[in-house]
C-alpha cells in the first residue's frame, strides 16, 4: 500500500541572503574574533580577549563600510542584485 502525497518544497535560504562581499567580511571577522576570544579565555589571557572582542567589533565596521560602498544585498556593485 502506498499513498502519494504533494510535497511543496520551500527553499531553506531566503534568495541572496548573506551572499554578499559585505556578508562574508563580517561572518568571516566574527568568526575569527570569537576563534581568538575563546582561545584566549582558556588560556586566560585579558589581552587577547580584548583584541578577539575589538576583531569582532572591526567586523561590524567592514561590514558595514562594504555595505554603504555598494557590496552589500542590492548593491550597486555587485553584478546580479538577488
Amino acid at each position: 500500500m502506498s499513498s502519494e502525497q504533494n510535497l511543496e518544497l520551500t527553499p531553506t535560504a531566503v534568495e541572496g541572503h548573506g551572499n554578499t562581499p559585505a556578508a562574508w567580511a563580517l561572518v568571516t571577522l566574527v568568526m575569527l574574533g570569537t576563534l581568538v576570544g575563546t582561545v584566549a579565555f582558556d588560556r586566560g589571557s585579558m589581552v587577547w580577549i580584548i583584541i578577539g572582542v575589538a576583531i569582532i567589533l572591526l567586523g561590524g565596521v567592514v561590514g558595514g563600510i562594504l555595505k554603504a560602498a555598494g557590496y552589500g544585498k542590492l548593491g550597486s556593485r555587485l553584478k546580479s542584485h538577488h
